[in-house]
């Protein structure tokens, strides 16, 4: 049985391993990037984009998590297909 290979944003083919590790490198990332924020108190800062950075950075994760729930159902439906195709 090949592994199996979805198209991710139309232009990406992933494996489900390579999914996941890219979802969590992007995870880690934002979450850094939420700490650093609140550690330096950045949301009680002037600059606009400081001041939201990690709030910003909640919502892409909040979407990201919506997203890897999409694209493990679209390898999950794609076995199930090869499955009876087989």
């Amino acid at each position: 049985m090949s592994e199996i290979k979805v198209n991710a944003y139309g232009i990406i083919n992933f494996t489900k391993r390579q999914y996941l590790i890219t979802q969590a490198i992007v995870f880690i990332l934002l979450m850094a990037v939420v700490l650093v924020s609140y550690v330096n108190d950045y949301p009680s800062s002037d600059n606009i984009l400081l001041k939201y950075l990690a709030l910003g950075s909640l919502i892409i994760m909040a979407l990201e998590i919506i997203e890897t729930l999409f694209m493990l159902k679209k390898f999950k439906d794609k076995a199930r297909a090869q499955a009876e195709a087989e």
